[in-house]
């Protein structure tokens, strides 16, 4: 999947990937990324789900603010299923 993402949806694709965790990823950041990619949703648990080419995928948790530690892990399996990583991103 080749995708071109502008800068700050680049830039949070990397802060999403970046050792050590970032802790001040915000939901509204992530979610502009991934309604580019495909869409967001939550599922009748509380959960948030991503629906890229048709596939969703959930990630656990309730939606703060901020993203919790194992929000960002699960969100980074996500994006590496879908080989969607900032080495194989472009920019525009």
């Amino acid at each position: 999947m080749s995708v071109k993402l502008d800068n700050r949806q680049h830039h949070t694709l990397e802060r999403i990937f970046a050792h050590p965790i970032a802790h001040n990823l915000y939901w509204n950041e992530v979610e502009h990324l991934l309604l580019d990619l495909g869409d967001v949703g939550q599922t009748h648990t509380g959960h948030f789900s991503v629906t890229i080419n048709g596939v969703v995928k959930v990630v656990t948790g309730r939606r703060n603010r901020e993203l919790s530690a194992d929000q960002v892990v699960e969100l980074r399996h996500i994006l590496e299923e879908f080989h969607l990583t900032p080495a194989l991103t472009g920019r525009r």
